[in-house]
């Protein structure tokens, strides 16, 4: 009988520990408003960003490029001269993908490292805060954008969109 008893807590304790995947929250993210980003000037838009696969940017070359894909013209401004926020990218490294919600959903937002499989796993959920969304409400586009401590070239990085329905 004793054995048993030891045997079945045993069972017990294995059963309720929390199971390890591998995966190390990053605690230390810094999620940026698009905004913040474009340093509140109307000469840069969300929405000018076609790819809907995400972006990794690791350096200042490609730093620039993306600010060249996020540029647009407005009348009156000079926009050929307005840049993004500065990011020391020795220390960081920019991650982002563009998703469009609406207004009856909250946002959560999730990074994770794996060193096993060198991957960074930057997950958004959308989950439908209340049934009785009107057919029609405000539709909302944005970058989801995150600064991460630097990461290694040889680390992919994979974006996880789920949404409640």
């Amino acid at each position: 009988m004793r054995y048993f008893l030891k045997f079945f807590f045993l069972l017990i304790l294995f059963s309720c520990a929390e199971k390890n995947d591998g995966l190390q929250r990053i605690t230390d993210a810094h999620y940026l408003q698009n905004n913040e980003l474009f340093n509140n000037s109307p000469c840069f838009s969300p929405s000018a960003f076609i790819d809907g696969e995400g972006f990794v940017i690791r350096n200042e070359q490609e730093y620039l490029e993306l600010a060249d894909s996020l540029r647009t013209e407005i009348y009156n401004c000079e926009c050929d001269t307005a840049t993004l926020m500065e990011i020391d990218f020795d220390e960081y490294t920019l991650l982002g993908i563009l998703t469009g919600y609406g207004g009856c959903y909250d946002i959560v937002k999730n990074i994770s490292l794996d060193e096993g499989n060198k991957t960074v796993i930057y997950k958004i959920d959308f989950e439908q805060i209340t049934n009785d969304c009107p057919e029609y409400y405000i539709f909302y586009i944005n970058l989801n954008l995150a600064l991460i401590p630097k990461i290694p070239e040889s680390y992919e990085v994979e974006f996880r969109v789920t949404r409640d329905e």
